[in-house]
């Protein structure tokens, strides 16, 4: 599962996004629609590791994502059936 908490990025007096609050459950699919300069890429940037929040965390299956940390994805998660 994926959590956001109070996620913010700023790009200097520019708020690109403001305490974001998210869940996503495992095996929920989900995506984001909005305007130009709404957000969407930022959120994306912020989960892959991209970019570092100013503040606020990035959680996947309560692993704390967000200053630089990582998962093995050989042996940290659960296989997936992509037939499910």
């Amino acid at each position: 599962m994926v959590d956001i908490e109070e996620l913010t990025k700023r790009y200097g007096k520019f708020v690109a996004l403001d305490h974001m609050n998210l869940h996503i459950d495992k095996g929920e699919i989900f995506g984001f629609v909005g305007p130009n300069g709404a957000g969407k890429t930022t959120v994306f940037n912020l989960l892959t590791g991209v970019y570092k929040p100013d503040s606020g965390k990035v959680l996947l299956d309560g692993k704390d994502l967000s200053n630089g940390g990582s998962i093995d994805c050989e042996t940290d998660s659960e296989p997936v059936d992509a037939e499910e």
